[in-house]
């Protein structure tokens, strides 16, 4: 499955087994350059590009778990990870763009493409976790629609962090309650 973006030049593709090492360095790295200066050193190298292997090779056989890589003009610059484990919600499990290519549109296209996917499959919200001192993922969040829900986790990077979930309600789709 392939879906092009905005201005052509951003495409979210399917990644299979043969994409293995691709997707893992690419994730190993946008997540290495995302949390530079949050999460201790020694816990960011230890998210490998051979961890992140093991971990694609682990979901891919998984139906519940969806790999992406995002391509702009073919140069693999980002990875999506959507997880669609519940009736009704799809999850945005992750979604890591390298740093040199941040600000053109390519987080815009894999949200446009989540959006799209979870309509195909029925879905009625997408949501997601996010580090509460992550302005900035925080603000891209809001900018396109997705509120806080209150929910929080604490997860630990080196040190204690606090997650927040957000969610976005689909277009004509009523929440249940």
């Amino acid at each position: 499955m392939m879906f092009r973006g905005f201005d052509n030049e951003i495409v979210l593709k399917k990644a299979g087994a043969a994409d293995a090492e691709t997707a893992a360095y690419t994730h190993a790295v946008a997540w290495q350059q995302s949390y530079r200066g949050t999460f201790d050193e020694a816990y960011l190298l230890s998210k490998s590009v051979e961890v992140r292997k093991q971990e694609f090779i682990s979901r891919i056989s998984a139906d519940s778990y969806f790999d992406y890589l995002i391509y702009k003009k073919q140069i693999p610059i980002g990875i999506l990870i959507l997880e669609a484990d519940s009736k009704n919600v799809l999850e945005i499990e992750s979604l890591y763009i390298l740093e040199a290519f941040r600000n053109a549109g390519a987080g815009s296209a894999a949200l446009a493409f989540v959006v799209k996917t979870a309509e195909a499959l029925g879905k009625r919200k997408i949501s997601l976790w996010t580090l509460e001192c992550n302005k900035r993922a925080r603000r891209f969040y809001e900018q396109n629609n997705f509120v806080v829900t209150g929910e929080k986790r604490t997860i630990y990077r080196g040190d204690s962090f606090t997650k927040i979930k957000y969610s976005r309600l689909l277009s004509g789709r009523v929440e249940e309650k």
